[in-house]
């Protein structure tokens, strides 16, 4: 572990010395969790979600540790664009200790509506925007514009043309908000 925390130069090493230690305990969760980890700070990104498959088990009844387990191995399925898988994860997560920063549920809703799952993006988006303050216009903005462009997905007009206006008070020439806004209205 002191060679990991050292840098990129000692990577390596590290990794060797992990892999030494599960050679001789083979449920060291640790060992598994910071190999993962560098893994993943080297862009491997396929072993990091490897390590962390290993780690859901080694790790299902430290439930603290868990959470943070499911968000690891969440974030290295995003990075390869395994967006259905990385959302069940994050959610695991977020069930096991609810996320408090809007950047993780921003990534989620982000996953939701890449992957075509309108209602739970519909959910998300809501969640989003109540986490947001008043002076936090460019965040409001993206939220309702995400709720709006759901809605409109759901072919729920009235629903996606509020969003949309509402997404227009925070920036009223925002161009993109303005095309979806007319999709929205010309929806039959």
């Amino acid at each position: 572990l002191a060679n990991y925390m050292s840098g990129d130069n000692y990577f390596y090493t590290a990794k060797e010395d992990f892999l030494t230690s599960i050679g001789y305990d083979s449920t060291n969760r640790e060992a598994h969790r910071w190999l993962g980890d560098a893994y993943y700070r080297q862009q491997y990104y396929a072993l990091a979600e490897k390590e962390m498959d290993k780690c859901v088990v080694l790790y299902k009844n430290v439930k603290d540790s868990l959470a943070n387990i499911y968000l690891y191995r969440g974030m290295a399925r995003y990075q390869q664009k395994k967006y259905k898988e990385a959302l069940t994860d994050y959610e695991q997560s977020d069930k096991l200790a609810p996320f408090k920063q809007a950047d993780q549920v921003k990534l989620m809703a982000q996953m939701a509506f890449e992957i075509k799952s309108y209602d739970k993006a519909v959910t998300i988006f809501t969640r989003l925007s109540n986490m947001y303050k008043p002076a936090q216009k460019a965040e409001l903005l993206f939220a309702y514009f995400g709720r709006g462009r759901s809605y409109l997905e759901l072919k729920k007009k009235k629903e996606a043309v509020d969003d949309l206006k509402k997404a227009l008070e925070f920036d009223p020439g925002n161009t993109e908000v303005t095309t979806w806004l007319r999709k929205a209205e010309a929806l039959n």
